[in-house]
């Protein structure tokens, strides 16, 4: 909370044994403290990284976006369309992928010989992936294609581990998701 609420403290000392006035300001401090919070709140939802639910809801009513997910996915979404550009340079791609997915989140292959760029999303950011495809089909120029694809764990992910740990997961798993001590 911003503040801490106690009106008591403004009532002059001569004041203060008056058992009336010390009840009424005691009653006021809750509902002054509701009113700040309620404030604070308003002043949170003005801004995409610190909304909740109604904040982000009117963000997404802003960008004509779909509200779905969990709040951070639409928090991502947002921020996704809030800053894409028409016109980008692979500076600007990569400034906003290590954004979107953080700077070991995925990785950037353009092929500018056959117009073709290849983006891999780690695993971790896997829910991301259609927000950036969504992206990618706003921003890119018509005469180039892309693929957006997530990347796999692989042998070499997996080789520091024994075969003992990681028999406790199916291929499935091993494959699809992010180990974290397996």
């Amino acid at each position: 909370m911003i503040r801490e609420i106690d009106l008591l403290s403004y009532l002059p000392d001569y004041l203060k044994k008056y058992k009336e006035l010390v009840a009424a300001l005691l009653a006021q401090n809750e509902e002054i403290e509701k009113i700040w919070k309620e404030a604070e709140r308003i002043l949170n939802n003005r801004f995409l990284e610190t909304a909740d639910r109604t904040g982000l809801e009117r963000f997404e009513r802003l960008m004509k976006l779909d509200s779905y997910g969990q709040i951070e996915e639409r928090r991502f979404r947002c921020r996704a369309k809030w800053n894409e550009q028409k016109n980008y340079t692979p500076a600007w791609l990569r400034s906003q992928l290590d954004y979107l997915c953080g700077e070991d989140g995925y990785n950037l292959s353009i092929v500018a010989e056959k117009y073709l760029l290849v983006i891999q999303v780690a695993l971790k950011s896997k829910n991301n992936v259609v927000s950036i495809r969504d992206m990618l089909a706003r921003i890119m120029p018509a005469n180039m294609l892309w693929d957006v694809t997530l990347l796999y764990n692989q042998h070499v992910t997996l080789q520091p581990y024994t075969y003992g740990e990681l028999s406790k997961y199916t291929y499935s798993k091993l494959r699809n998701e992010v180990l974290t001590n397996a």
